[in-house]
């Protein structure tokens, strides 16, 4: 049997420990509040019960260093992951993690870039409060959350408006009634899409889109004409609207 014997594995200068792990477990550090990670960090689980934590990343400047943040806790509080100085995490300033369990696995380029090797999970579920006019110029005001794993969703009564946290393929789905047929259409960036589907009746189910959005980026949901957009559920109506960042 042979036997393979390393002393020292060294970068390529022989200065100091490489930037890739090989595979090899490093340091992995809990945090319960804010905390601003350094190039000894890897994997960082963080702890939101206590309230929303901010992981501040470490410059992007070493070429390979990898850093995954993890949250542990089953909380609605979110971590947020933001850049230092005037890096960027795949474009973005800051995203955050909502789901327990989930994660965003990083790697810094040498420069200002953090790539994201394995993006948190983005996703919403929202429905309405009560019936809502809507026409080409007014969103619907999906106002009641279900879930919203990445804040994306601003409510409000004719300002309702979902923002890209990352950049991506969005799936929107959208289920409800309306009082008279209309065409259901989303608008990115205050210009007109797709038509997503026509009522018939005023019925729609199971309508979905794609669109694909940069950071920052905008969308909401329109109809065609002056329509009051109903949430019955008790007639088998219940108006929803699902927004899920393709991983």
């Amino acid at each position: 049997m042979s036997t393979l014997k390393v002393n020292t594995i060294t970068n390529a200068a022989g200065t100091g420990a490489p930037a890739v792990s090989f595979g090899i477990i490093g340091p992995v550090t809990t945090k319960t509040g804010n905390y601003t990670a350094t190039a000894a960090d890897e994997t960082i689980l963080v702890d939101c019960t206590s309230g929303a934590v901010t992981i501040t990343m470490p410059s992007a400047s070493t070429a390979g260093k990898r850093i995954t943040v993890v949250k542990t806790d089953a909380s609605a509080n979110k971590v947020t992951v933001q850049r230092a100085a005037s890096d960027t995490l795949a474009g973005a300033t800051s995203f955050k993690i909502g789901l327990q369990y989930d994660s965003a696995d990083m790697v810094s380029n040498g420069g200002t870039l953090w790539h994201i090797l394995k993006y948190p999970v983005i996703s919403a579920h929202y429905r309405l409060e009560s019936t809502v006019a809507s026409d080409t110029s007014t969103p619907i005001n999906y106002g009641a959350k279900i879930y919203d794993s990445a804040d994306i969703v601003t409510t409000g009564v004719g300002t309702w408006v979902c923002t890209a946290a990352l950049a991506g393929f969005y799936d929107v789905g959208l289920n409800g009634h309306t009082s008279s047929a209309s065409t259901m259409r989303l608008y990115k960036n205050g210009s007109l899409y797709a038509a997503m589907n026509t009522t018939s009746g005023g019925t729609y189910s199971g309508t979905y889109v794609g669109v694909e959005l940069a950071i920052g980026d905008t969308f909401n949901i329109r109809t065609s004409v002056s329509v009051n957009v109903v949430d019955d559920p008790s007639a088998g109506y219940p108006n929803r609207i699902t927004i899920s960042r393709r991983n």
